[in-house]
């Protein structure tokens, strides 16, 4: 009785702390923790500049931004974030890159001005959330382009 018990006991406690280091390395992630690809500084060409001004341009009017990102990217459509540099990416050098400088420079700024706006994907999270507002997008974009033109 006692070694059911005992098992029963271990098996909870496993499960939990399982739970726990789940929870806390969540919370860590969407809430400023720093992780690597933060201090991953890449090479940054003028294509990655172009891309940011081109996103920046097609931001120049709130009435292009749509607040609720799905990831589809369909053209004709106001634009979020992220599709707008997908779009300003394909535009510029005929492709995107995920892990391209521009957009990872664009996530870096997120996580610094706006560490609590976003969870898994600081891009759309951050576009998605209910504080961010098309000022905030519009900061994010330039702070990307002055810390892009500083490297080049």
């Amino acid at each position: 009785m006692i070694a059911e018990y005992l098992i029963l006991l271990l098996s909870f406690s496993a499960g939990f702390l399982i739970m726990l280091f789940m929870c806390v390395a969540r919370v860590k992630r969407g809430s400023g923790g720093v992780e690597k690809w933060r201090l991953d500084d890449r090479p940054v060409s003028r294509q990655d500049i172009d891309i940011i001004n081109a996103t920046l341009e097609y931001f120049s009017n709130e009435s292009n931004w749509q607040h609720q990102d799905d990831r589809l990217c369909v053209a004709g459509r106001k634009q979020t974030l992220f599709c707008a540099i997908v779009n300003a990416s394909r535009e510029i050098s005929g492709k995107y890159k995920h892990r391209g400088s521009a957009v990872h420079e664009v996530r870096r700024c997120i996580a610094e001005l706006y560490p609590n706006r976003w969870q898994e994907h600081p891009v759309m999270d951050f576009n998605n959330n209910t504080e961010t507002t098309f000022a905030d997008v519009r900061k994010v974009l330039q702070n990307t382009l002055e810390r892009l033109n500083s490297r080049v």
